[in-house]
């Protein structure tokens, strides 16, 4: 259309949501296999990023970058507990659900003027401090211990699998 020296509002048209609406709706469905592909790409993308933050700002690195300097004995386990777990859950599961919020949302035009009622808000609040609560209360709890080195390894898996997985789609 620009070759033919056509201006953008003659190709899409005055609904660029419907023009939208409509490229999406002629690709075609992901199959089962892809979109299994697809979930594992993601978990496996997210926690590596998650493991990659935990390493660097556990005690475990700060404490071993404290002997290296002061020339004290290395200690190399890193401690993974049930809040580290349940955290990276909730993170990824959150982090999904506002990006497809705003994937089925961003093109529309309407504005909605959608005022959460009290009992909904405070619901959604006291949901939260009880899930942040439960987390403190068993999160300290420690599941396993696993060498740092092996923690990077891990992360560092979790990422190349990612970047296999991609290619594939």
């Amino acid at each position: 259309a620009q070759k033919r020296g056509e201006n953008i509002a003659s190709v899409i048209g005055k609904d660029y949501k419907v023009f939208c609406d409509d490229i999406i709706s002629n690709l075609p469905p992901k199959s089962i296999k892809e979109n299994i592909l697809s979930t594992f790409d993601l978990i496996c993308w997210c926690t590596s990023i998650l493991c990659a933050i935990n390493i660097v700002i556990s005690s475990t690195t700060i404490n071993l970058i404290k002997n290296i300097i002061s020339n004290k004995p290395l200690i190399l386990d890193l401690s993974v507990s049930i809040g580290t777990i349940l955290s990276f859950v909730i993170i990824i599961g959150a982090a999904v659900i506002i990006v497809e919020y705003i994937i089925k949302t961003s093109l529309n035009t309407k504005k909605k003027k959608n005022k959460p009622g009290t009992i909904k808000l405070f619901f959604t609040v006291a949901g939260f401090m009880a899930v942040i609560l439960f987390i403190t209360w068993v999160g300290k709890a420690t599941l396993f211990t696993v060498n740092i080195f092996i923690a990077i390894a891990f992360t560092i898996a979790l990422y190349l699998v990612h970047i296999v997985l991609s290619k594939m789609q």
